[in-house]
């Protein structure tokens, strides 16, 4: 492990002969390149852990004197220093070795799984996992029982995941003393309630597998075996919204099969697999290198001098990579050696950015490190994104447009494009002019896509009274651009004009006028116009699922349904307020927010009594409106000067905030891996309205699209993100714009 100072120490482990385990420690300084021996304990510390704890002591438990199963196993515990070597600390509760040890966010140290004393077949597996807080006993250090584990398990790996929670995962199955299948089994142990819960298993069975946590708060699992002999299958871990929903996906495999080999995080976030073995006399040189962006492995920079299993591997302040012990190829069998390389791994920090305002095809750019050649990177969306070549510390970088976009033409830029790598650049900005599907718009709104063309109303020209004035209709346009093509007129009464709500089906588009409250339809081509329902005046929201459509009028506090063809009008569901509804469905709920009580509802559609009760209502959402469903969670908008992006999965709803400090949200759309949210903008001007895009699993959001005039709706097909911006007081000059998801 690494210590503080810089230097390396190496606990335990086999000496000569197999048996007995080494009872001391060495330390590795890179200054010198010189090794120095610590003296040694009483016992084995082969099969021990060793843990850095915050105050600069090495914690060492357990261990196995590599002779007996039934009686080998030590409760002993050691605190290491440089300068007085070993002390004993507090015992451990029972004997362990082979367990897994990591060092908790507040300080404590947590050791889970791994075998104790008992007979030799198969071995006793210690289910109960302990805290050691450096602290307790008035500093001298305590033991406190937490939560089990689930399953019997040694051999397996643990790491500490960002937002503390830790995952264990992996270890053969009762394999005292014969290997077999491994487990693929995995826990997560939460350290505010002291419970391990069961989560996604890995998709391979595996012991003596690698498991490092990345920057990004996901875990890499690389490598190891299983009854089919050694892996190059590797795996990533996410954590979901709840524990049992977290998950493992496959990633990049490696090029060789390996296990026993050693895996180390490096400076720029990537992680090198070291040497192994591949069968029980391949011995690996080589170096493999995981990059968590591009999700795949390349060769290292420099292999093995020796091929060398069951070694150590440590990550130097200097961001090389120390690779001490092992076994080796010897005259008939592998033998132990006393070698140590220093390898120079590390592919360098990544050059990367954010793209906003993309729409055309063909987009490329390149980053030349240090004057070499210039290595592209294709770009198909907007958001973050990082080149294929890295630059080691003290090497210049700068990142240039290759092609411009097509389809429709764009003329991109780029700045901040250009330095001197000292770690991770994210800085590098994008921009590309917006691409207007359609312009000269008098306040465009009410946005919907459906089969290659976009459906919107637009309102009277400016000037234009909206009592008695003319000029605002249904219209429709492709999405490749070209001439809009009114539908419809859109009803005025008693001063108040618009369609607050527009829906499509595979037939039809639908709308409700707002001041007559009537809703019309044509077919999606914009023929064949007919008036379907009247409700009175004051429709201000629409949707539709299941033949029926669904509408809010004020100042009723109710939600009412009526057939696609017009009949049947009825009470669905009560609401809390007369005004403030959003609706939204899938096929079998209707969702709607309730601004003024601040609520989130979902309501069946197939509800036997009407009007239906709710399956669910979350409180306390202030200002909610604009939902918008996926498959498998709502998300909805708190409105006004610093609005909030909401999400709650389907299942066991809970709200949770993704987004804080929205200039004035009017909308969001979303699919399984991303949402979009459109913002207004600031007052009094709103000329900084924007679309940023959320990461709906959690992490940074970026703005794809800024410096737009009080943006208003968005909509969105598989490829791409439409909104409207609204048209200047004096100019009939709004917008529809796209750009790529």
């Amino acid at each position: 492990m690494l210590l503080p100072n810089g230097k390396v120490l190496v606990v335990g482990g086999v000496g000569p002969g197999g048996v007995p385990g080494l009872k001391d420690a060495e330390l590795y300084d890179p200054a010198s390149g010189t090794w120095t021996a610590s003296p040694p304990v009483t016992k084995s510390l082969w099969s021990s852990t060793a843990t850095l704890l915050n105050d600069g002591r090495v914690f060492v438990i357990g261990g196995f004197d590599h002779v007996s199963y039934a009686s080998g196993f030590s409760s002993d515990t050691w605190f290491w220093t440089e300068a007085g070597g070993f002390v004993a600390g507090p015992a451990l509760p029972a004997a362990r070795g082979g367990h897994s040890a990591v060092l908790l966010p507040n300080g404590k140290v947590l050791i889970a799984a791994g075998l104790t004393n008992g007979s030799a077949a198969p071995c006793r597996y210690p289910t109960d996992s302990q805290l050691f807080d450096p602290a307790g006993a008035s500093g001298a250090g305590s033991w406190t029982a937490t939560g089990s584990i689930k399953a019997d398990r040694s051999s397996g790996a643990a790491a500490v995941l960002t937002g503390g929670l830790v995952l264990l995962t992996g270890g053969p199955q009762v394999n005292c003393p014969t290997p077999n299948t491994g487990q693929s089994e995995a826990e997560l142990y939460d350290p505010s309630n002291g419970t391990w819960t069961a989560t996604g298993s890995m998709l391979t069975s595996r012991s003596l597998l690698d498991l490092v946590a990345l920057s990004n708060g996901d875990a890499l699992a690389a490598a190891g075996a299983n009854n089919t002999g050694a892996l190059a299958v590797a795996e990533t871990f996410r954590v979901g919204a709840t524990i049992p929903t977290s998950v493992f996906s496959a990633t990049g495999a490696l090029s060789a099969k390996r296990q026993d080999d050693a895996a180390v995080l490096l400076q720029g976030g990537q992680v090198a697999v070291v040497g192994g073995q591949s069968s029980t006399t391949a011995y690996l040189t080589s170096v493999e290198v995981y990059d968590p962006t591009l999700r795949t492995w390349s060769a290292g920079a420099t292999p093995l001098a020796t091929g060398r299993f069951q070694h150590t591997a440590t990550t130097l302040k200097d961001g090389k990579v120390l690779v001490a012990g092992g076994y080796g190829a010897g005259a008939t069998a592998a033998k132990l050696l006393d070698s140590h390389e220093v390898l120079d791994e590390s592919p360098g920090f990544s050059i990367g950015g954010t793209v906003s305002g993309l729409s055309g095809a063909g987009f490329v750019l390149g980053n030349s490190v240090s004057g070499g050649a210039v290595q592209q990177l294709a770009v198909s969306s907007n958001g973050v994104f990082t080149l294929p070549n890295h630059a080691l510390s003290g090497q210049s970088y700068v990142v240039t447009i290759v092609t411009q976009p097509a389809g429709p033409a764009q003329a991109c830029t780029v700045s901040a494009n250009s330095g001197i790598a000292s770690a991770n650049v994210t800085s590098v900005v994008v921009t590309c002019p917006q691409a207007s599907i359609v312009t000269g718009l008098n306040g465009p709104s009410t946005l919907q896509q459906n089969g290659g063309r976009l459906y919107f109303t637009t309102t009277t020209p400016p000037g234009v009274s909206c009592n008695g004035g003319t000029g605002d209709k249904v219209m429709l346009v492709p999405v490749g651009g070209g001439a809009p093509t009114p539908i419809a007129d859109v009803d005025h009464y008693a001063g108040n004009c618009g369609v607050y709500g527009l829906v499509s089906d595979s037939t039809y588009v639908y709308w409700a006028n707002y001041s007559s409250a009537v809703i019309k339809r044509s077919a999606l081509d914009g023929t064949g116009v007919t008036p379907l329902f009247n409700g009175g005046q004051y429709m201000n929201a629409l949707a539709l699922a299941g033949g029926s459509l669904y509408f809010h009028q004020y100042p009723n506090s109710f939600i009412n349904r009526v057939s696609t063809a017009g009949s049947g009008s009825t009470t669905f569901v009560n609401a809390g307020a007369t005004n403030g509804q959003n609706l939204a469905t899938d096929g079998s709920y209707l969702y709607f927010t309730d601004g003024t009580p601040g609520t989130v509802n979902q309501v069946p559609l197939n509800a036997a009594s009407l009007p239906a009760t709710p399956s669910f209502t979350l409180s306390g959402e202030t200002s909610a409106g604009a939902p918008y469903v996926t498959a498998s969670k709502l998300f909805w908008v708190q409105t006004g000067a610093s609005g909030v992006l909401r999400v709650s999965p389907l299942v066991s709803p809970v709200g949770s905030t993704l987004l804080t400090s929205i200039p004035n949200p009017t909308g969001v759309v979303a699919d399984a891996n991303f949402a979009w949210v459109v913002a207004y903008g600031t007052a009094p001007s709103y000329t900084d309205g924007r679309i940023y895009k959320v990461p709906v699993g959690g992490g940074s959001a970026v703005v794809v699209a800024q410096g737009l005039y009080a943006p208003t709706s968005i909509t969105m097909d598989a490829g791409h993100i439409y909104w409207t911006t609204t048209n200047t007081s004096t100019s009939s000059d709004g917008t529809i714009q796209m750009i790529l998801k």
